[in-house]
């Protein structure tokens, strides 16, 4: 599907949503545990769902409560499989939490370093002539290039940590500026699998979402 669609539709997905789904997290949060916030406003928000076209499962939760969890719309265009509140979703940049508290509990296992070169995990990565670190990844100031940003000029057989390793230079210097960048996040969770020697998926899944009971996760 052309990128450019897709960007359309997450858009004009925003815009319809924020303002309803604004306006029940406040009443929430306004009335406290006694809040009897009319739950079919939800539906309403979400009234613009053809029963053919893509759409959204939402779900809203309260002190541990679910008190909302509802599918609209369909999953799949080709065979018009439905959304259901058990359908697997692209977390996007959700992700990114994850590998944030991946590194962190690596850190605090003693093999990581927020402050460390991430040469020493990462020794393919061009030398650029500055220190990178952790920290710089993990808080969108370490200068390397958003992947997303120049997949366009890259094979659709490279991978997003081929194209962060083929970068010739950094935007700025680490730590200088705040450039939000996917790259630092990829690059954490190569560092994650090579440092735990598992894969990402593996580590998280064990030291995360079995010990969670987030059992929908994969």
């Amino acid at each position: 599907m052309n990128p450019e669609i897709i960007l359309k539709f997450i858009l004009g997905l925003i815009y319809r949503l924020m303002p309803g789904l604004l306006t029940i997290l406040f009443s929430l949060i306004s009335f406290g545990s006694k809040a009897q916030t009319d739950l079919s406003q939800i539906d309403q928000i979400f009234s613009w769902v053809e029963p053919n076209s893509p759409g959204c499962v939402c779900a809203l939760s309260k002190d541990g409560e679910v008190l909302f969890n509802k599918a609209y719309g369909i999953a799949n265009l080709e065979n018009e499989s439905p959304l259901t509140t058990n359908s697997v979703l692209d977390a996007g940049s959700m992700v990114k939490q994850f590998v944030a508290t991946a590194t962190l509990l690596l850190v605090e296992d003693g093999k990581l370093s927020m402050t460390a070169d991430i040469h020493e995990y990462v020794p393919e990565l061009l030398d650029y002539g500055h220190k990178i670190t952790i920290d710089h990844l993990m808080t969108h100031t370490s200068g390397v290039r958003d992947w997303t940003g120049i997949r366009m000029f890259s094979s659709e057989d490279d991978d997003a940590l081929t194209m962060v390793l083929r970068q010739s230079a950094l935007n700025f210097p680490p730590g200088e500026q705040w450039s939000y960048s996917n790259s630092g996040f990829v690059l954490l969770k190569e560092i994650v699998a090579r440092v735990s020697g598992k894969s990402f998926g593996e580590f998280v899944q064990e030291r995360l979402f079995d010990k969670l009971g987030m059992i929908y996760i994969h």
